[in-house]
């Protein structure tokens, strides 16, 4: 960013970044170097969950973080998880969607949870029989078009996960305030466009279908704010293992 600034160079940027790792000045030299924005991956909504997935930051942390970065024109971004092995039930998991709405950051990105092989919720999937040792194993040396990437669904079935990511959507971006902000950040055409049609999956008028578990990829619906396209939204579910912005 400083090198931005000596140079006088007119760009626009954005960065993922750690809610613990950014202050007043970082913040300030950030905006006057072009940042417009910061996505921050939180994850999940409890200090305990954060304890779990080793994620070494706080609630408070998230809260602070997000605040901090607004007040100096940068717009944030914040990314989640569900499907946890620690999430039981669908309480569970609107404790995320719950904490989402409260640090309520610019957008939001939500995924569902993937096992990935050689992570540590894999291995604990292994030993516990909810997951398959051979599947990423298999996938790599034949892989499968649409195939059923796996997911924790020792609680929660895939069909579950799915109908309350999609709730995770709505939850978030149907409120007055947050459609009203974003809205005001339009600024062309196609911007609007793209919001619209991501309103649309979001009230079930078109792109996102619950699919039956043989055929169903866990894709998740595109934010309406944030300009996923469909078309990245049929490329599946988002890495999670938990490790971005170290």
């Amino acid at each position: 960013a400083r090198e931005i600034i000596r140079r006088d160079l007119k760009i626009v940027w954005s960065f993922r970044g750690r809610v613990d790792q950014i202050n007043d000045e970082t913040l300030k030299i950030a905006k006057t170097s072009g940042c417009h924005q910061i996505l921050f991956g939180v994850e999940t909504g409890t200090d305990e969950g954060l304890r779990l997935i080793k994620k070494r930051i706080t609630t408070e942390q998230a809260i602070n973080g997000v605040r901090l970065t607004r007040k100096h024109g940068i717009e944030t971004n914040t990314n989640w998880i569900i499907g946890f092995p620690f999430e039981k039930s669908k309480e569970d998991v609107m404790k995320t969607i719950d904490f989402a709405v409260k640090v309520s950051s610019d957008y939001a990105q939500f995924n569902i949870l993937i096992p990935y092989y050689g992570t540590e919720i894999f291995k604990d999937g292994v030993e516990k029989g909810v997951l398959d040792k051979d599947f990423w194993i298999n996938y790599v040396k034949t892989p499968v078009p649409k195939a059923l990437i796996p997911v924790w669904n020792e609680y929660l079935s895939r069909e579950e996960l799915g109908a309350l990511l999609k709730k995770c959507y709505q939850r978030f971006y149907f409120r007055p305030k947050q459609f009203l902000r974003n809205l005001t950040k339009t600024t062309n055409l196609r911007h609007l466009k793209s919001k619209i049609k991501g309103f649309a999956v979001l009230l079930g008028l078109g792109g996102y279908k619950m699919r039956k578990a043989a055929d169903c990829k866990g894709e998740r619906p595109p934010s309406p704010m944030c300009g996923v396209s469909m078309k990245q939204v049929a490329k599946g579910e988002r890495c999670a293992t938990v490790d971005n912005e170290r």
